[in-house]
């Protein structure tokens, strides 16, 4: 029995059809990820591009085949435009339109029906490519449903570049799709496998990203953006974990504002709340990108160094402390003088995280009692539990 191959692309078509009604249904719900509305327009291009493809060969129209050519290149460029907005990045308009413009010139030359499909092919082999180049090297986030989509893009190009020799080998019709008992038909079964399966690692993509940002949230301190307690205690013992494993050095620093309830006091809750974001600010400057800082509560702080040493943390909490003293004399036109004062501890290799920070806090009640706005270093010696210690502000 033959395949009418009219029939089979309109079937085709529905299916796209329906994956970007799902993208469009994902996007409502995860609407802070905008990539599926581009993806669900490469769909709906899809759809129509093949439905039209079809309707234009069966009724001998060739404009109808003409357009839907073109819809295929414009598919493929949302597609390339979803995978960049995913992760943020800038969509150049040029790059974007320069696909169906290229195709639109090689066609009104009137060139060949062979050399036009490889251009025509060659174009959408970019745009994939781009995408999953684009995907693999994004921010990092929803990796689990990331890579399968990174590779259904890579076979779509590749099962694409199918169509480049099995071009020059056969003896095209002009504006009439191909026996779909070809390679063609080969390229058409996967891109309706390509399409289902974007839809649903996009899907998912999205809901990890959602599920991480939820996660991370829960982490974070709303005021300063830093980590909360809970976030900064499963950060840092990672951390700790990770340079007892590979025998590096690691410390601690445990900060607080000196006088913080006298600042409330004289100047207001909203100066207190802007000498916090202050200091956040000041440790982003200061700090490494590997480092971890969390607040620990009210106006107390807490780092971890990784592959750092004690006298390497004091030189960090030191340049932390005067940078600092520096900004917060004035805060709001109001003449806060705001300082902080540190203990620095390194890791003995015997306790957990948070026996680290209490050695590290014996430094910070010796730093207040000996007049605040200093750092100070706890030596091994002096890791004794300390169940009587009153913090000074």
């Amino acid at each position: 029995m033959q395949i009418d191959v009219p029939t089979l692309m309109l079937a085709g078509a529905f299916v796209f059809s329906f994956s970007g009604a799902l993208l469009l249904v994902a996007w409502y719900q995860y609407r802070e990820t905008r990539a599926a509305l581009w993806w669900a327009g490469a769909d709906a291009a899809l759809a129509c591009a093949i439905a039209l493809m079809a309707i234009g060969s069966a009724s001998h129209r060739t404009r109808l085949y003409l357009v839907g050519m073109t819809l295929l290149c414009v598919s493929a460029a949302l597609t390339w435009a979803g995978a960049r907005s995913f992760d943020g990045r800038r969509i150049q308009p040029g790059f974007l339109v320069a696909g169906s413009l290229v195709w639109i010139a090689v066609h009104a030359l009137a060139l060949s029906t062979i050399y036009a499909s490889l251009v025509h092919t060659a174009i959408m082999v970019i745009y994939y490519a781009a995408g999953a180049l684009t995907l693999q090297h994004g921010n990092g986030d929803a990796r689990r449903a990331r890579l399968p989509l990174v590779v259904l893009l890579s076979v779509h190009a590749m099962t694409l570049m199918i169509a480049i020799p099995a071009t020059l080998t056969m003896n095209l019709v002009p504006n009439e799709p191909p026996p779909v008992l070809s390679w063609f038909g080969i390229i058409h079964f996967e891109a309706i496998v390509f399409v289902i399966g974007t839809s649903i690692f996009l899907v998912a993509m999205m809901k990890e990203r959602s599920e991480g940002r939820h996660i991370e949230a829960s982490w974070t301190d709303m005021l300063t953006g830093m980590l909360n307690r809970r976030g900064f205690l499963k950060q840092a013992e990672r951390i700790l974990d990770r340079c007892r494993h590979e025998a590096a050095p690691v410390a601690v620093i445990v900060f607080d504002l000196d006088r913080f309830k006298s600042i409330n006091d004289r100047f207001g809750h909203a100066v207190g709340d802007s000498a916090l974001q202050l200091y956040a600010g000041v440790c982003r400057k200061v700090l490494r990108p590997g480092d971890a800082i969390g607040r620990m509560g009210g106006e107390e702080f807490a780092v971890i160094l990784p592959g750092t040493g004690v006298e390497a943390a004091f030189a960090m909490a030191e340049r932390v402390r005067k940078a600092f003293a520096q900004a917060a004399r004035v805060i709001e036109h109001h003449p806060v003088n705001a300082t902080v004062s540190g203990g620095v501890a390194a890791d003995d290799g015997d306790t957990d995280i948070l026996g680290l920070l209490q050695h590290a806090d014996i430094g910070l009640y010796d730093a207040k009692k000996r007049g605040r706005n200093r750092i100070a270093i706890v030596r091994p010696e002096q890791h004794l539990d300390a169940p009587n210690i009153v913090r000074i502000a």
